[in-house]
């Protein structure tokens, strides 16, 4: 599922997109299952970012932000950088 955000980097084809929304969402969803805390901030991190892309920031924001907000340390590691990095992004 990581490999889609690759994909999606290059793609061209809005009509992929439902795919992508699907697997992140599923990823999400399974990370959170199996209370992998790491894995469920990249998939919301990779989910805020396909919906930021779609000019839904309110979305977006509403995925990533409480997951971003659990962590109290580690704050310098790539995972979080991200996360934060799509935050600003989105203006939060």
């Amino acid at each position: 599922m990581r490999f889609d955000r690759e994909l999606l980097s290059r793609l061209r084809d809005d009509s992929r997109i439902p795919v992508f929304f699907v697997n992140f969402r599923r990823a999400l969803e399974m990370a959170q299952r199996q209370g992998s805390k790491a894995w469920a901030l990249r998939a919301a991190t990779d989910l805020a970012r396909l919906r930021q892309s779609q000019g839904r920031a309110e979305e977006a924001l509403s995925v990533l932000k409480p997951l971003y907000e659990d962590y109290q340390e580690g704050f310098d590691t790539l995972d979080l950088v991200r996360a934060r990095e799509t935050r600003e992004a989105l203006g939060r």
